[in-house]
């Protein structure tokens, strides 16, 4: 798999397993339109996720993915990273 880090997972949000994550490309963010996401310490070792909500915040993007249904889930995940497919993302604009 040619996987791309495109955030990091900051801290849980809520009590059923959201999380928050942090771009580099704030709210034009890749997360704005991915259905699945790949998250761990390095591209070799990461789960497999679909998106079920993800949400621009000012402090950064909230995300519900599946397989993360509770707080104590989230908080394991904290520092983990986030990747794409590359074929999955958007070209990049000449």
């Amino acid at each position: 798999m040619d996987l791309v880090e495109i955030a990091k997972i900051v801290r849980p949000h809520g009590f059923k397993g959201g999380l928050v994550a942090k771009t580099d490309s704030g709210k034009d963010s890749a997360l704005s339109y991915l259905t699945k996401l790949y998250l761990g310490k390095s591209p070799d070792k990461t789960t497999e996720h679909k998106v079920l909500e993800s949400a621009w915040m000012p402090k950064g993007w909230k995300l519900e993915l599946s397989g993360i249904t509770t707080d104590t889930m989230a908080k394991e995940l904290r520092t983990y990273s986030i990747y794409a497919l590359r074929n999955d993302l958007a070209p990049v604009a000449e």
